[in-house]
């Protein structure tokens, strides 16, 4: 069994099911960010900067000082010789990807997405397993730092975009009145979500609650006027007048969104700059701009790719593929499945 942490709720390790004591929240924070690159090295100064900030006045008088003592402590708690060591100005956690759940959950979530139209009865299954794997609503709860509250934003996003798929899959089985209840207390706790409104709406019409359907779509219309000044997403309104021409309803689905990008790494020492050209490029209006990086095996130009992509996701909200690597059909071919074509 070995070493098996948890990142989807509070920060926890177990040791062939024994519970480890993980000590204070600051020698937390550092296992945390360690565990977010499991075998890779992580420089000193992005586990300082993870634990208090860029701004150097809220360092305490020896930061690397005191992230080597919470690695010395960590070191004895989780047992095992040679597992956490130090290596070119920083330091280096070896264990398996497979060992940290919130890999686990990711790569269940991208399988399910990639199925929800070929299978999606598997798809439900699979996002049952996954979501089920959260101990708690915050990931890294209790975890101090800019780091573990980066991650929390991220992770919960990702949860609530994994729900979303959900309850989209739930429709597309007839499991309505199965999602109808939960889909009501998405609805409450993200009042803007016009998604998660779409798929509310549905559910109350298949479950004979029209009026309700249509009290909720103008209470949402009314709500984004007023707070940002827009106009209900045409598939709502869309929605919304075919429930009120009373017509059937048997399938109103989204287009599939992929989002296939890897778990970002937050933190890229010495990449600001071009974080921010990349940025600025595939962000401009009226372009369909490509960004090209390159850099010798090794250089870090996988993971500021990634980062990027991550950065301006919210700019590409029909979806985002990625290509690992392998031959170009297979990579195709995994494209059209996502976008809910047969290759």
């Amino acid at each position: 069994m070995g070493l098996e942490f948890r990142v989807l709720g509070p920060l926890r390790a177990r040791y062939d099911g024994r519970e480890v004591d993980l000590g204070r929240p600051q020698q937390r924070a550092v296992l945390a960010a360690l565990l977010l690159s499991p075998g890779r090295l992580v420089p000193t100064d992005r586990l300082v900067e993870g634990l208090w900030g860029e701004d150097d006045v809220r360092w305490p008088k020896d930061p690397t000082g005191q992230i080597g003592t919470h690695v010395h402590r960590l070191r004895r708690a989780l047992g095992e010789p040679g597992l956490l060591v130090a290596a070119a100005g920083g330091y280096r956690l070896g264990v398996p990807r497979e060992a940290v759940d919130v890999f686990q959950y990711e790569d269940t979530v991208a399988e399910a997405v990639a199925l929800r139209h070929q299978d999606p009865a598997r798809a439900r299954e699979l996002l049952a397993r996954a979501l089920g794997a959260w101990a708690g609503p915050r990931a890294l709860d209790g975890v101090p730092g800019p780091l573990a509250e980066r991650v929390r934003e991220r992770l919960a996003a990702g949860r609530l975009a994994a729900l979303k798929v959900r309850y989209d899959v739930d429709l597309a089985l007839g499991r309505h009145a199965e999602a109808l209840g939960p889909l009501g207390v998405l609805a409450a706790d993200h009042p803007q979500d016009e998604e998660v409104h779409r798929l509310h709406l549905l559910a109350l019409h298949r479950c004979g609650r029209t009026a309700q359907a249509l009290a909720e779509y103008e209470a949402l219309r009314e709500r984004l006027d007023r707070d940002l000044g827009l106009e209900p997403a045409a598939a709502v309104a869309e929605l919304a007048e075919r429930i009120r021409r009373g017509e059937a309803v048997v399938a109103v689905r989204a287009l599939p969104r992929p989002c296939q990008l890897p778990p970002d790494i937050p933190d890229l020492v010495g990449r600001a700059g071009l974080v921010r050209v990349a940025e600025r490029a595939l962000r401009a209006a009226g372009a369909s701009p490509v960004v090209g990086l390159s850099g010798p095996s090794g250089s870090g130009a996988s993971a500021l790719a990634v980062h990027v992509a991550h950065a301006v996701q919210d700019s590409f909200p029909d979806g985002q593929l990625y290509a690992g690597g392998g031959e170009t059909g297979a990579v195709l071919a995994g494209f059209l499945r996502a976008l809910g074509e047969r290759p």
